[in-house]
C-alpha cells in the first residue's frame, strides 16, 4: 500500500533534508555462481543468482535489504529492514526484528509492472494467506515470506520457470516492483505500521525521493556449470600377417643302367622364401574437451575503513538520520594521527557483519609536517577505486552520508592506489576526534 498523501509529503520533506538511504555503487550485474539448483537437468541452464541484487531506482546500487519505516515518524527514527535472497526455486523475504515490538501481520505486493500502472496493489503474499509466516524467538519476531518462481513468472516445470525468470539468458533477469508492509504491536500496547522507505530520486545525493513507497529490484542470471571435462582416446593398430612360403626341391633319380657306368644323381637344393612380418602402428590420438572458463564481470560496492577499535554508525547516540546504515567511524587522537593509523577497507558488510564483507584493500591516515591529514588507499589485486570520501571531525558525528564528508574525490577512473590532498584536522577540546574512510570500489567478483 502507499503512504497517505499527508504522511508521505511530510516524510519526503524530512528525508530530503536529512536522511540518506544506505549507500553502494555497483555498475554491473555480477555473477556469483550460486549452484543451489544446478543438477544434471539444469547443466548450462541460467538460474537466478544469489548476491547479485541491484536497485534500479537508486543508480543500480547493490544491496540485499530494503529499509522499512516503523510508525508515523516522518524522519523514520524507528526502522527495520526486509532482506531478500534466492533459496531453491523461491524468492524469499525476511522482515527483520524490531526492538520491543512483535509482528502481527505483513505482506508483499510483487509485480513485473509499476504500482502506479497497476489497478490493484493489494499484497498477494501475506501472513493471512499462508505465503508468509510469523516466527518468534529470543531475538524477537520476524516475518518470513517465500514466493515460488512459478508464481512470479509462470512455468509448469522447473526448466520453464528458470527460463521465465531468466528471459535474457546468462545476464540480467527480471525487474521486480515491490511494496512491503507489516503491522507490529509495541510492548507498550497499540499497533504501528511498517512501510517501505521511498527510493532516492537522485542517488547517491538523496536530496529528493520518489513520490511513493514502491521499490524496484533486479538480479543477474548465471549458467549452471556444464559437464566435467572428458577425454577421448582413439588407438588404431594395423598388423599384417606373416606369410612363409617353402618350396620343396624336386628330386630326380636315374636308375643306374645295367652297364658298369656309375650311377648319376641330380639333386636340386631346397629353396626357402620367407616374407618378414610387417607391423604398422598408428600412434594414439587424444582429444581433450576443456570446460568453459568463467570470466568474472565487474562488481562494485561501497567500502568503509575498519579497525579493531572502530564503532558502527548504528551505535551513535544521538544518531543522525543519515547514519541508519552499515559502516564505521574510528576515534583517534592527534598523537595517533601523527604516527599514523591504518585498517582494512571492506565492501558489502550489510548490518555491519564483517563475515559477509569482502576485504578489498587497506587504508592509512597520517598527518603531515604541516598538520594536515593525508589518507592513502591501497587496493588488493583485482579491485580499483572510482570515488573516495573522508570525514574528520569532533564527536558527535554529524553525518554518515559520504557525499557530505569534508573531503571527496570523484571520477578516479579505476586506480589501484590513491592519496588524498591535505585535510584540515580540527582541534577537539571537548570531545574525541573521529575519522570516517569511504570508497566506491570496482573489482572482480569472488566466485
Amino acid at each position: 500500500m502507499f503512504l497517505t498523501t499527508t504522511l508521505l509529503t511530510a516524510a519526503l520533506s524530512t528525508l530530503a533534508s536529512a536522511r540518506v538511504i544506505p549507500v553502494t555503487l555497483p555498475r554491473s550485474l555480477a555473477p556469483r555462481w550460486d549452484t543451489s539448483l544446478c543438477t544434471a537437468e539444469t547443466s548450462n541452464v541460467p538460474i537466478p543468482d544469489s548476491d547479485t541484487f541491484q536497485l534500479p531506482l537508486e543508480n543500480m546500487r547493490q544491496d540485499k535489504c530494503w529499509d522499512l519505516c516503523v510508525g508515523d515518524d516522518p524522519a523514520c527514527m524507528l526502522w527495520t529492514q526486509v532482506c531478500y535472497d534466492f533459496v531453491g526455486s523461491n524468492l524469499v523475504f525476511n522482515f527483520e526484528p524490531v526492538d520491543d515490538h512483535t509482528y502481527t501481520s505483513g505482506g508483499i505486493w510483487l509485480s513485473l509492472t509499476s504500482a502506479e500502472s497497476s489497478p490493484d496493489t493489494t499484497p498477494q503474499y501475506t501472513t493471512a494467506n499462508g505465503a508468509c509466516d510469523i516466527a518468534v524467538s529470543t531475538d524477537g519476531s520476524n516475518i518470513h515470506c517465500s514466493i515460488p518462481y512459478a508464481s512470479i513468472a509462470g512455468g509448469a516445470t522447473l526448466l520453464e520457470q528458470l527460463s521465465n525468470m531468466c528471459p535474457h539468458g546468462d545476464r540480467g533477469g527480471l525487474v521486480l516492483h515491490l511494496l512491503t508492509t507489516a503491522t507490529l504491536s509495541p510492548i507498550s500496547g497499540g499497533k504501528v505500521t511498517a512501510t517501505s522507505s521511498p527510493s532516492c530520486a537522485d542517488y547517491p545525493a538523496c536530496s529528493s525521493f520518489h513520490p511513493n513507497t514502491e521499490w524496484v529490484l533486479t538480479y543477474r542470471c548465471t549458467k549452471c556449470p556444464g559437464p566435467e571435462p572428458t577425454t577421448t582416446v582413439t588407438t588404431t593398430t594395423t598388423v599384417e600377417c606373416t606369410t612363409e612360403t617353402t618350396t620343396k626341391p624336386p628330386t630326380t633319380t636315374t636308375e643306374p643302367p645295367t652297364t658298369t657306368t656309375a650311377p648319376t644323381t641330380t639333386t636340386t637344393a631346397p629353396t626357402t622364401t620367407t616374407t618378414a612380418p610387417t607391423t604398422t602402428t598408428t600412434a594414439p590420438t587424444t582429444t581433450t574437451t576443456t570446460a568453459p572458463t568463467s570470466t568474472p564481470t565487474q562488481c562494485s560496492g561501497t567500502g568503509f575503513g575498519y579497525t579493531s577499535s572502530s564503532q558502527t554508525f548504528r551505535s551513535l547516540v544521538p544518531s543522525p538520520n543519515t547514519c541508519n546504515r552499515w559502516g564505521w567511524y574510528t576515534t583517534t587522537t592527534p598523537a595517533e594521527l601523527s604516527s599514523g593509523i591504518s585498517g582494512i577497507l571492506y565492501v558489502g558488510a550489510g548490518m555491519d557483519d564483517i563475515s559477509k564483507a569482502t576485504n578489498v584493500g587497506t587504508w592509512t591516515a597520517k598527518t603531515s609536517a604541516s598538520g594536515q591529514l593525508v589518507v592513502t588507499y591501497t587496493m588488493n589485486d583485482g579491485y580499483v577505486l572510482d570515488q573516495v570520501h573522508v570525514d574528520v571531525g569532533c564527536l558527535p558525528v554529524q553525518t554518515c552520508a559520504p557525499g557530505q564528508y569534508v573531503y571527496g574525490k570523484d571520477g578516479l577512473g579505476g586506480v589501484s592506489t590513491f592519496q588524498t590532498d591535505g585535510i584540515n584536522v580540527p582541534t577537539c577540546s571537548m570531545s574525541d576526534l573521529y575519522i570516517i574512510v569511504h570508497a566506491a570500489v570496482n573489482g572482480k567478483c569472488p566466485l
